[in-house]
């Protein structure tokens, strides 16, 4: 579909799934720029950007249950929700359009996985004690932001990881840690667009691989990013997401 087809007053449902600390703090930068993307092409996003609870169990199955009744999903009547997830919350994504074919029209995934980006035997240490001390400069800039990451987005991001529980955090990356590639649909229905950072210091490139491979019928793109890729390369990322839903008639028609 060309973008004189596309209707002036279109909106699209997006919800935005984050990464391991859980909240909706990180993606004004993002939501700035797919709005001004957006507007070119006569879109508008209608964005739930959700904060995850802390009062249930963080595993895969308990939020995918937890988001299902927070946002009502029986009540949408077209398929017209845009998934965006980022890194922890990929394989919510692909629960959620699984379970749900008639409600989800697209998923978009940055710094995603299918399985435990580290061998799984990591699971069985203990995880707690990693996140009860306030995380490094140099290990949030190493394995997150790039070395050149400005002071102020660096403060923000660690300022916002203590601010979680170390036992909200632990859980959470126990759920990543037990992962395995086959207990995750690979919803070949669904169109679905792979936002890849080629200096991904968290997720090994075998594991990336993998990802495309268990979901061979993605659109991949690939960014000079490190893992948080939506708060490096908003206008990028940006950019690659408004013109893959631009084409699809599924979810602009």
């Amino acid at each position: 579909m060309n973008d004189s087809s596309i209707q002036p007053t279109q909106s699209i449902d997006c919800l935005l799934l984050p990464g391991l600390h859980g909240t909706a703090d990180l993606y004004a930068a993002l939501i700035r720029h797919l709005n001004k993307r957006s507007a070119k092409k006569g879109l508008t996003f209608n964005y739930n950007a959700l904060t995850y609870p802390q009062n249930i169990k963080q595993k895969y199955g308990s939020l995918v249950k937890w988001i299902q009744q927070e946002i009502n999903i029986d009540s949408i009547e077209t398929p017209k929700l845009l998934i965006i997830a980022e890194s922890f919350s990929a394989p919510i994504a692909l629960r959620l359009a699984d379970a749900n074919p008639d409600k989800v029209s697209a998923v978009v995934i940055a710094a995603g996985f299918c399985a435990s980006p580290v061998n799984m035997t990591f699971g069985l240490l203990p995880l707690r004690p990693l996140f009860m001390v306030s995380p490094p400069r140099a290990a949030l800039k190493h394995f997150l932001l790039g070395e050149n990451v400005k002071k102020k987005k660096l403060n923000k991001l660690r300022s916002l990881l203590n601010s979680i529980p170390s036992k909200i955090l632990s859980q959470r990356l126990r759920s990543v840690l037990t992962l395995e590639e086959a207990n995750l649909p690979a919803i070949s229905d669904t169109p679905l667009l792979l936002l890849q950072a080629q200096h991904d210091a968290l997720i090994p490139w075998d594991i990336q691989n993998q990802l495309e491979s268990h979901l061979p019928h993605a659109e991949t793109r690939w960014f000079d990013s490190p893992h948080l890729l939506f708060q490096s390369r908003p206008k990028a990322a940006a950019k690659q997401i408004v013109k893959f839903i631009s084409q699809l008639d599924k979810i602009i028609s």
